[in-house]
């Protein structure tokens, strides 16, 4: 079990700012969702707590120790990093590319034990059926599951998703939120996820931080963050949260002309 605290965290690219003054906590067992515009830097947040890109300022500390000071084979244990778009050697199965997620913990030789784990991480994804498969003979969703069926396998305290649901039908974004809500709730592992839907950040989602143009925009519980007056001066809008027997939803109703525009490169 984990802790991640992020505090002032600033990221420049040459004169362009892409993250100004981040600062979120995220404890054991919760989730937190990372919701904005495109190229409002919610990747790039992701991709600093994951050691791919250096900070300009701030700080991240894992366990109260600077994530850039962790060892890499050390960090590999402890954090799950699924990217928005990822590579994949055109002749692996779909089992192997699941049992990278275990190369950190293995020593001599694949065990029973490890093996076993990763039969678990595709049966919790429901691809056990393609374990045989080559990975570039699944569909982009086939192949997102797998990615996510590999952190599954690699068991960190700390997941990092970018996007994980944006290649699949609604039925399997449901499933991937509920099973990495479960993998919280059962492991104590820290999840930071990174969502365009915002029904499955109010949903699914212990805190809720918005970023616009790399600034926080709101930080806090989905109902304190996920308002309709918040969702039309960020993505500029209208929407109305509608509360039913089942509980609370977003419904967007109509774009606002020249509210919130889209930036890049972030």
């Amino acid at each position: 079990m984990m802790e991640l605290v992020i505090e002032n965290l600033t990221k420049d690219y040459g004169d362009t700012r892409a993250l100004d003054s981040v600062s979120v906590t995220l404890g054991p067992g919760h989730i937190l969702a990372l919701v904005g515009p495109n190229g409002s830097g919610k990747s790039t947040l992701i991709k600093i707590v994951a050691t791919i890109f250096p900070k300009s300022s701030g700080s991240v500390m894992l366990d109260g120790t600077d994530v850039f000071e962790i060892e890499p084979a050390e960090l590999a244990r402890c954090v799950g990093y699924v990217p928005q778009f990822f590579s994949y050697t055109k002749y692996s199965t779909v089992f192997e590319m699941v049992l990278l997620g275990r190369r950190p913990h293995i020593r001599w030789s694949v065990t029973e034990e490890e093996l076993a784990r990763v039969q678990d991480a595709l049966d919790a994804l429901d691809i056990g059926h393609l374990a045989g498969k080559y990975v570039d003979e699944l569909s982009g969703g086939e192949r997102q599951k797998v990615f996510i069926a590999r952190a599954i396998a690699q068991d960190p305290g700390l997941f990092l998703l970018d996007e994980p649901t944006a290649s699949l039908d609604i039925r399997h974004q449901i499933e991937v939120m509920e099973l990495m809500q479960k993998v919280a709730r059962i492991k104590g592992s820290a999840v930071l996820v990174a969502v365009h839907d915002l029904n499955l950040a109010f949903r699914f989602a212990d805190s809720v931080l918005m970023i616009c143009e790399g600034r926080m925009a709101g930080y806090g519980s989905p109902a304190e963050v996920l308002t309709p007056e918040q969702i039309e001066k960020v993505y500029g809008i209208e929407s109305e949260v509608v509360t039913t027997g089942r509980g609370s939803f977003i419904l967007p109703l109509r774009a606002k002309r020249g509210v919130a525009g889209e930036t890049s490169g972030r």
